[in-house]
């Protein structure tokens, strides 16, 4: 899996997922207690381990190292209530931050490349300067800076400023198969992870997987979690610590989601969109071509009519 580095802060998605891969949440019912509990104890503990690492290529080394990973794995298995940041904005909060102001979007090309492109103006569309002749709106991602040097995202001369947007690819035999993306501030990160484990581990097709109910955690032990969640599961898992309201059956608040997968066999291109915000799937007229071999990229909906190879699951 290949995501950008520091000042992105993509790691910490990286990092949910190494820590699940000492569980096995496949086992347990999709949407259910165990599932859950793992997957949101995960990404919260990654969250945390995101605002306290420097980001350096010796912090990095650090927090991926065996050890602290073994660490992570205990605190997620042995059932305490986990309390911890997941937001790094400054005190008091931009207006509107997060909000509308950010759009991904992923496109395969005729020769089996793929891009997943994530971009943002920042807060209240940007810093409202637009370059002459381009139409290209500069961003004020700054506003994400604290100039408060105890703050979580402080602002000091020479420091890259860390920023949560994550555009993803996976690669098998170093061929793209995936790309994911959304918008959604520091809970893009949350959003990729939540996608990844209906796709691999629960083997939906990617739509599904977009579509299913996802969550967002927020700082302290706070959950936004959509309403189509089972009632019986949301009260156990409050019992577990987490603080959880579920207002939305639909939230943007959970990201926008837009990816593409590209079976590895027959070069087909299988689009997904996020009904929470707007997008869509759409295919060109030509068809693709993937090492010679005759491929077509189709909205969701309809490759999913025709089946998926057993190939494509990655």
């Amino acid at each position: 899996m290949h995501a950008p580095p520091p000042p992105s802060e993509a790691f910490q998605y990286l990092l949910t997922l190494r820590i699940l891969d000492g569980f096995d949440v496949g086992s347990h019912p999709r949407g259910g207690v165990g599932h859950l509990d793992a997957l949101w104890r995960a990404i919260r503990l990654a969250a945390g381990v995101r605002v306290r690492c420097d980001a350096s290529p010796a912090g990095l080394a650090a927090a991926f190292c065996d050890e602290s990973i073994s660490a992570l794995r205990a605190e997620v298995a042995d059932g305490r209530p986990i309390e911890g940041q997941t937001e790094q904005y400054p005190d008091p909060v931009p207006p509107d931050a997060a909000q509308d102001h950010t759009t991904s979007f992923s496109v395969p090309d005729r020769d089996g490349n793929v891009i997943c492109c994530t971009q943002t103006l920042g807060v209240s569309f940007g810093s409202g300067i637009v370059i002459p002749g381009m139409g290209v709106c500069l961003n004020d991602l700054h506003s994400f800076g604290d100039v408060n040097q105890a703050g979580p995202n402080a602002l000091r001369p020479g420091k890259p400023l860390g920023l949560p947007i994550a555009p993803s690819i996976v690669t098998r035999a170093g061929r793209p198969v995936l790309a994911l993306g959304t918008p959604g501030g520091y809970g893009i990160c949350q959003t990729q992870a939540q996608v990844l484990v209906n796709y691999l581990d629960y083997g939906l097709p990617l739509q599904q997987a977009i579509n299913g109910p996802r969550a967002r955690l927020w700082n302290g032990t706070d959950v936004l979690a959509e309403s189509r969640f089972d009632d019986a599961t949301i009260e156990a898992l409050r019992a577990r610590g987490h603080d959880i309201e579920s207002p939305d059956a639909w939230s943007i608040r959970v990201g926008g989601m837009h990816g593409i997968e590209v079976d590895p066999t027959t070069g087909a291109a299988i689009g997904g969109a996020d009904p929470r915000r707007d997008g869509k799937a759409t295919a060109p007229v030509i068809p693709l071509r993937v090492s010679d071999t005759a491929a077509s990229a189709l909205p969701a909906d309809e490759a999913q009519q025709q089946g998926r190879a057993a190939a494509s699951r990655l």
